[in-house]
C-alpha cells in the first residue's frame, strides 16, 4: 500500500471549450457556434479529480489525455445533482440502497422508474465505481477509468489498478467532498448546474 498521503481538490473542467479549441478552423464564418452546437451533445463539461494538484486521467495518459478525453467524460457534474449525491455517497463508503435512491429522485423532481433504481443500486454496490466513461453512453462495458475505494479509521485508500493508489488523510479527504455535496445542494440553477458550478465560489 502506497505510505505517501496524497490530496485530492474537485475542480469544474471546461471539457467543451477543450474540444472546441483542439480543432482548427472553428472560429472562421461562424464555426465556433456550428461546432459547439455538434460537441454539445456528446461532449460535457464535469467536475475532475485533482491527485497532488494533478489531473487523474494524465497519470493515465500523460501525452495523450485529450485523445482519451475525445472518447471519455468524467461522471461527476456531467449527469445530474441525485447521481452526484450517490458519487459522494460511494467516495464516502456511506450505504446506499433503493430507499436511497428514490429519495434522491424525490428530492431532485425526478420520475422514479424501478428499473433504473435497480440498474443503479447495481452499479453503486460494486466493489468498483466508473468515474470516467464513454461520453456517449457513459456504460461501464465502454470502458473508462474505475476505482474502488476503502477506509479505515485514518485513512480512505483509492485503487484503481494494482500500480496506481492513492491514500488521503480522512479529514481533508471528507472535507473535500463535503464541500462538494453543499454546492449540489445549494445550487438552485438546474440548467446551469454542469458549467457554473464550481464557478460560485
Amino acid at each position: 500500500m502506497n505510505s505517501q498521503v496524497n490530496t485530492l481538490t474537485l475542480q469544474y473542467y471546461d471539457n467543451i471549450h477543450r474540444s472546441i479549441s483542439a480543432s482548427e478552423n472553428l472560429l472562421v464564418n461562424g464555426g465556433y457556434q456550428f461546432r459547439h452546437e455538434q460537441q454539445e451533445r456528446y461532449t460535457y463539461n464535469f467536475v475532475a479529480f485533482y491527485i497532488d494538484n494533478q489531473r487523474l486521467c494524465e497519470r493515465f495518459w500523460v501525452d495523450a489525455e485529450a485523445e482519451f478525453l475525445d472518447s471519455f467524460v468524467g461522471l461527476l457534474g456531467c449527469i445530474d445533482r441525485y447521481f452526484d449525491e450517490l458519487i459522494i455517497k460511494y467516495m464516502l463508503k456511506e450505504k446506499i440502497t433503493a430507499e436511497t435512491i428514490r429519495q434522491l429522485l424525490l428530492q431532485y423532481r425526478k420520475p422514479i422508474r424501478e428499473r433504473q433504481v435497480e440498474l443503479l443500486v447495481e452499479a453503486f454496490t460494486q466493489n468498483v465505481l466508473l468515474i470516467y466513461g464513454c461520453r456517449v453512453c457513459r456504460d461501464l462495458g465502454c470502458g473508462g477509468i474505475r476505482l474502488q475505494v476503502s477506509r479505515d479509521q485514518d485513512y480512505y485508500y483509492w485503487e484503481l489498478t494494482k500500480d496506481l493508489r492513492f491514500k488521503f488523510g480522512r479529514l481533508a479527504y471528507e472535507k473535500e467532498w463535503k464541500a462538494y455535496r453543499q454546492k449540489v445542494r445549494t445550487n438552485n440553477f438546474e440548467q446551469t448546474f454542469r458549467t457554473e458550478l464550481y464557478r460560485m465560489d
